[in-house]
């Protein structure tokens, strides 16, 4: 995607990382976009977005924006950088959970602003078949590496489920959803 950033925002998004315990930082995408949010694990993935920021100053989130992040290059190089089993879905808010679990701060700056320009969008995926099975692979993908205790068993019996069925007779994608329904089987025997 092609961002948009307004003057001053790679000082303002630096700013914060003169405290040590910083580790990943991002911006204020709007409008109305993203201003950090709330991750829910249980009993279902989601994310409750943040459109509108939280005050002036750096305030921590669970997330940062896979949109548009700053992070400490000793952090990434001790977590591995981002996932490579992910693509597309979740990979931002695995690495912000990781980053968390390493004792990092993640945080929003109100004061670095950014938005997607309209010509970017041209350059999201177009086939829609991958996107379905990224969301379907990287939704499991999520809760086997950072659900709480007792959280899969509900998850599993939600995700086989349910979502199968309405996948199957539903979904627009269906073999593409299908495809990542059987990909978790086959990797979480």
């Amino acid at each position: 995607a092609v961002l948009r950033f307004e003057p001053g925002f790679l000082g303002a998004l630096a700013e914060p990382f003169s405290d040590p315990a910083v580790g990943l930082a991002s911006g204020v995408q709007g409008p109305g976009i993203y201003a950090g949010g709330d991750i829910h694990l249980s009993p279902w993935p989601r994310l409750s977005v943040w459109t509108s920021p939280r005050g002036g100053l750096p305030y921590e989130t669970p997330y940062a924006t896979g949109a548009c992040f700053l992070a400490r290059r000793t952090l990434m190089l001790a977590l591995g950088g981002l996932a490579p089993d992910f693509f597309l879905y979740w990979e931002d808010v695995d690495l912000s959970l990781r980053a968390a679990k390493a004792g990092a701060r993640v945080l929003c700056v109100p004061a670095a602003r950014f938005s997607s320009a309209p010509e970017g969008r041209d350059s999201l995926p177009k086939d829609r078949r991958a996107v379905a099975f990224h969301k379907v692979k990287n939704t499991f993908l999520l809760m086997a590496r950072h659900a709480p205790k007792g959280a899969m068993c509900g998850f599993r019996l939600r995700f086989y489920g349910p979502h199968l069925i309405r996948t199957l007779l539903a979904g627009p994608h269906r073999l593409a959803s299908l495809k990542g329904i059987l990909w978790t089987l086959v990797r979480f025997r």
